[in-house]
């Protein structure tokens, strides 16, 4: 897959770990709005000139913030994936998750919902794309080890799962409470459409081997990650299990 738009910066490693941390703080504290890029940069301690050499404007370092947590958010959707869960329940609920924890990050979830805009080449589009990429590059190897593992149909490839997945938790991440009807018309949803997608037959009501959860967790790469300067998630988020990533106040 190929990136549209602004190359640099791309990635989260391309701006300075710690600057990223405060900027996340800083988000998480206050909110996107009313975070300012000056307030960042002097709890950085660096000059405006050197934080506008680091990224473009305030919207860049968001979607780098939120990129970041894409990784996190898939990090944590394969710890949280046991032996205790059947594979339909794990692409049901992995995905419910997944919406609950885009909509606790605000950085994630303007990115995701593509609402990140500056008027200029930093367009939502363009973080999309780096977002869609970002997430096609962390899923590939946890999609060659669920094929090797028969836990997910074989003549399907991660192109088509990716050109399903990532609008859907785009729309759902939008619009949809996972705690009412809506959401729970939304699980029913997913049964009957990405569930049969993905799952082979005969195998949703499968639970993971240990051998399978421990491939899913050495192809993520966890430790990886943690990219320089990253600190643990906010205090305002609360993970739980593949059903957790509950906001609290």
């Amino acid at each position: 897959m190929t990136s549209a738009g602004p190359q640099t910066p791309s990635t989260p490693g391309d701006a300075a770990g710690p600057l990223l941390d405060i900027a996340e703080q800083h988000f998480a504290a206050r909110g996107v709005a009313r975070s300012s890029a000056s307030e960042i940069a002097n709890a950085a301690r660096m000059s405006r000139a050197t934080f506008y050499r680091r990224v473009p404007n305030k919207q860049a370092l968001v979607a780098l913030v939120g990129l970041r947590q894409v990784d996190r958010l898939l990090a944590e959707l394969s710890a949280a994936v046991t032996t205790e869960v059947t594979l339909a329940e794990v692409v049901v609920e992995g995905f419910i998750s997944a919406v609950e924890r885009v909509k606790c990050r605000e950085p994630l979830w303007l990115l995701v919902t593509g609402s990140l805009d500056d008027g200029g080449e930093w367009s939502p589009s363009s973080w999309l794309a780096q977002a869609e990429d970002r997430f096609h590059e962390l899923v590939a190897p946890l999609f060659v080890v669920a094929q090797h593992e028969g836990l997910i149909r074989p003549e399907i490839d991660i192109e088509a799962v990716v050109a399903v997945v990532v609008p859907l938790l785009r729309s759902c991440s939008a619009d949809v409470s996972t705690t009412s009807d809506r959401g729970r018309a939304l699980r029913r949803l997913l049964r009957c459409t990405l569930v049969p997608m993905i799952v082979p037959d005969g195998a949703v009501t499968q639970r993971l081997s240990p051998t399978a959860v421990q491939a899913f967790r050495r192809a993520l790469r966890t430790d990886s990650l943690a990219l320089p300067g990253v600190q643990a998630e906010p205090k305002t988020t609360t993970v739980v299990g593949l059903t957790g990533g509950v906001c609290v106040g």
